[in-house]
């Protein structure tokens, strides 16, 4: 059984709610601003990271990251006090300390006794459990004497081993690197005499592929080792076990996709890119560039993503194509939208041999400086986003979902768009981007008399490209505040990194927040050119929302106008008319109808408008 304890507002009520299975709530209790639970974590539960986030009938909170190791752990129950004691640190047995900084200026200090010739590992998790703390940790021997000190580097975690020269008593402290402080300061320490993995090739690969590793690190049993992904693994990242020998095993963070991969390690020329797609996955070990050749004709656009700072490497990345002379034909550093990373689309000007080259523009290596480089044929496909990590619908009301679409490849049709997973009560209306468009506007409606509950929602699309239905999924997005960083970074537009991507998506039912609920007859409508359509609305108004209520339409389509007169005080029904210009194009929408209540508004469940020629 584990304890946990949390630190919020508007607690009264929670329920905890993890991913990734294993992880059951035995007990939970809320006093005041406190939560406390007892958890059973399975034996058989997947080890790295579980997403946690709690839901009251206030809504769902921000998430945050419970890991499952192998280690055993200790956490320091209280701030600690300038002039307490240090905490003592074993050599026996590797363990984690749970900490946090809770006030500016603040620290924590701890004490260890080595032996002459020993290798001690330091790790120290801030980012990877999303905490808001930047950590910086120093080491000094018994005279004070500071023997390493080592801070994040562009939003990672502090890591390092050492090897000591002779035996004695060590301190290590963490504090923040801007010497903040508060309630969400956490840390996980990683310390002690430890395998330690500073880098590995490839980076991932297939579902059901056992996958050669090449390793670099300290205490390492082996240079190199195989492990497996499940058949079953989902894309993006699967924590792996690597057998360290005496029963030791350490997490590797492994690339899950469908592509085939290509482990350069650090070469830096002579691999060739005969078939695409491919991954190709390297180190800049000891130079920061490398080159791969591969044949190309006009007729096929090519794709290279060069993945780097989004998968926890430190490098500054760049992409160049060189044609066969070695003249420069495209290049790409800083991609829009993804920060230090490159992203280039690349259109042969004739058939021949090219060369893709990827470098870290600061020029710095080592097993820190690993990448990936994605290159695919540019083919129609799209992606789904939403620019949020947590839905609320309030009982007897409406919420609004934007969601977003991004075009790829000349795909250019529609997508239809679902919310699996809903809980009892929550219906969802509108869920089509018409063909061309960009986006679309879904509702939530949770029924007046839906019970409290929150459920992981998933916002599937489905579209027909290339003759196949093709289904895509829009993960949770949240965009965060940098940690202590130079704050001149966050105006700098190349450094727009910060957001995270979240897989459990909670929709909670929340309690009532407006005085009145608008409906409408139906969730679709069709308009011709030049023509008209009544929409009847309904209200539903509490006791005191005896006021005029004013109607708009939001998301008309252009040349298609709205009479939409105010309903009047104490009454409950109203009318829209929608009128089409005869010269109106075609188009397939949604409109949403809002209502205002002197300082409230409400939403009817979306329509689906449908404009076509008369």
């Amino acid at each position: 059984m584990t304890s946990v304890r949390i630190e919020g507002k508007n607690l009264a009520g929670a329920h905890l709610y993890f991913s990734g299975g294993g992880i059951s709530v035995k007990s939970l209790t809320v006093a005041g601003d406190l939560l406390t639970a007892e958890l059973n974590v399975e034996s058989g539960a997947r080890l790295g990271p579980h997403e946690v986030r709690i839901a009251t009938l206030k809504g769902v909170s921000n998430g945050a990251r419970f890991w499952v190791d192998l280690y055993p752990n200790q956490v320091l129950e209280k701030p600690m006090a300038e002039g307490a004691p240090p905490v003592a640190l074993e050599a026996a047995t590797p363990m984690v300390v749970n900490g946090r900084i809770a006030v500016k200026a603040g620290r924590d200090r701890f004490v260890l006794t080595a032996a002459a010739g020993e290798t001690w590992v330091f790790d120290c998790f801030a980012d990877r459990i999303r905490s808001r703390f930047d950590p910086v940790l120093e080491l000094r021997d018994e005279n004070g004497v500071s023997l390493r000190l080592v801070e994040s580097t562009w939003e990672s975690d502090p890591r390092f081993c050492y090897r000591f020269a002779k035996a004695g008593r060590y301190s290590l402290t963490v504090r923040d690197s801007e010497y903040n402080g508060g309630s969400n300061y956490t840390y996980r320490l990683l310390v002690g005499r430890m395998p330690f993995v500073s880098g590995f090739s490839p980076r991932g690969g297939r579902p059901g592929q056992s996958v050669q590793l090449a390793v670099q690190g300290t205490n390492l049993p082996m240079s190199s080792t195989t492990v497996s992904i499940p058949a079953d693994a989902a894309p993006g990242t699967y924590w792996a076990e690597m057998p360290m020998g005496a029963g030791s095993t350490t997490l590797l963070p492994m690339m899950v996709g469908p592509e085939p991969v290509l482990a350069a390690g650090d070469a830096e020329t002579g691999r060739a890119l005969s078939t695409l797609p491919v991954a190709v996955d390297g180190v800049f070990l000891h130079a920061p560039t490398a080159r791969f050749s591969f044949h190309a004709t006009p007729k096929t656009r090519i794709l290279f993503d060069l993945l780097g700072r989004r998968i926890g490497s430190r490098i500054d990345g760049e992409i160049r194509v060189l044609n066969a002379e070695g003249k420069e034909v495209a290049e790409n550093d800083d991609a829009p939208s993804l920060g230090k990373d490159a992203r280039l689309e690349f259109a042969p000007p004739a058939e021949g041999e090219y060369t893709v080259e990827v470098r870290n523009v600061e020029e710095i290596t080592g097993p820190d400086c690993y990448y990936r480089l994605m290159a695919s044929p540019v083919e129609p496909d799209y992606r789904l986003s939403i620019a949020t990590d947590r839905l609320n619908a309030p009982q007897g009301g409406t919420v609004t979902l934007p969601i977003n679409l991004e075009r790829l490849g000349g795909f250019n049709g529609p997508v239809e768009v679902r919310v699996e997973g809903l809980p009892a009560g929550v219906t969802t209306t509108g869920g089509v981007i018409g063909a061309g468009k960009s986006s679309v506007e879904i509702t939530l409606t949770a029924a007046p008399n839906a019970a409290f509950s929150a459920a992981d929602v998933h916002i599937l699309g489905s579209a027909v490209v290339g003759g196949k239905t093709v289904q895509r999924e829009a993960p949770g997005w949240e965009r965060y505040e940098h940690r202590s960083i130079d704050l001149l970074l966050s105006v700098e537009y190349s450094y727009t990194r910060p957001f995270h991507l979240w897989d459990l998506l909670l929709l909670a039912v929340t309690e009532r927040n407006a005085p009145i609920t608008l409906s409408t007859s139906g969730t679709s409508l069709d308009l011709a050119q030049g023509g008209k359509v009544e929409i009847p609305v309904h209200v539903v108004r509490d006791p005191s929302a005896k006021d005029e209520i004013k109607l708009e339409v939001r998301g008309l389509p252009a040349k298609v106008t709205a009479s939409a007169p105010p309903i009047p005080a104490n009454q409950t029904e109203g009318k829209i008319v929608l009128t089409a210009a005869p010269d109106a194009a075609p188009d397939l929408t949604n409109i949403i109808i809002q209502g205002t209540h002197a300082k409230s508004t409400a939403l009817a469940p979306a329509i689906r408008l449908s404009l076509r020629k008369n």
